[in-house]
């Protein structure tokens, strides 16, 4: 996985690596003295990670966001950047939910703000997002472990790399009209029922299995894959599309109150949190 080639350079177990400059500022942001050296930026993959929050939450900016008195919910992929995005800006009360993805789907309900990685703010605002912060500017990076760097004779490869960069083409930026997606039920979404029961569904390839499944029993949910908030012929049942890997956690800390995922993910939870609530 791309998030673990800077700890796996850092420990010297690969001389180089190339992943995103996002995932190498969220380990050093937690260990900066990790055996990490920066060596190049690659000029593709560019995107940014910004701290945002639900259009209905009416909160757009960060003067807005430290006047909640509220334990602020922050849901990211990212929490090493998370905290110090809370500590940079000094917030008075606030949880981290990290998670393995698709932060996006969780504000309003689920988070009071999510950091997540888009290319442009336009792709926040199809998820029904709006920026109240940007962390930092991202894209492919070269690394290499701080002792190889020093001690070994890594030109070649490295030479091979440039030569390969001055080949490429800045690629054309994207433009166009976005589709917003509406929450179902309109805007009033966010005022759902106390007695709503919340579903916690798979994405991935675990996606089909459980929508499989639950066709069987007569329970039809919307399969747009691109859809994270599908509708459902169940009256009082709001369902969202997640990572399995973040359901146990999610279940025990009362986001949803029922969720399909793998046996060994729940395992996974319960030898971590034995006495969890699932």
């Amino acid at each position: 996985h791309e998030k673990d080639i800077p700890i796996q350079v850092a420990v010297g177990n690969y001389d180089l690596g190339i992943c995103g400059l996002d995932w190498v500022e969220e380990l050093l942001v937690k260990y900066p003295s990790s055996g990490i050296v920066k060596i190049k930026n690659l000029r593709y993959g560019q995107s940014a990670l910004y701290m945002a929050a639900s259009r209905l939450s009416g909160i757009s900016t960060v003067e807005e966001l430290l006047t909640k008195l509220d334990i602020i919910r922050i849901a990211s992929e990212y929490p090493n950047l998370a905290e110090a995005f809370a500590t940079k800006f000094r917030l008075r009360r606030f949880s981290l939910f990290p998670l393995w993805g698709a932060a996006e789907v969780y504000p309003p309900e689920s988070a009071d703000l999510a950091l997540v990685s888009v290319r442009t703010e336009r792709e926040l605002l199809s998820y029904g997002l709006v920026p109240v912060n940007k962390v930092l500017d991202t894209g492919a990076c070269l690394i290499a472990n701080a002792s190889s760097w020093v001690t070994k004779d890594l030109s070649e490869i490295l030479t091979s790399i440039e030569d390969e960069l001055l080949g490429m083409e800045k690629p054309a930026s994207h433009s166009g009209t976005v589709k917003i997606k509406e929450l179902p039920g309109g805007e009033s979404s966010i005022e759902a029922d106390e007695d709503t029961v919340w579903l916690a569904l798979p994405d991935g390839h675990q996606q089909a299995p459980a929508l499989s499944l639950l066709g069987k029993a007569g329970i039809q949910i919307d399969d747009n894959p691109e859809n994270r908030r599908p509708a459902i012929n169940l009256a009082g049942v709001m369902v969202k599309m997640i990572r399995p890997q973040d359901m146990p956690l999610q279940v025990a800390n009362g986001n949803f109150d029922l969720a399909v995922t793998g046996r060994d993910w729940l395992t996974e939870h319960l030898y971590q949190f034995p006495s969890s609530p699932v």
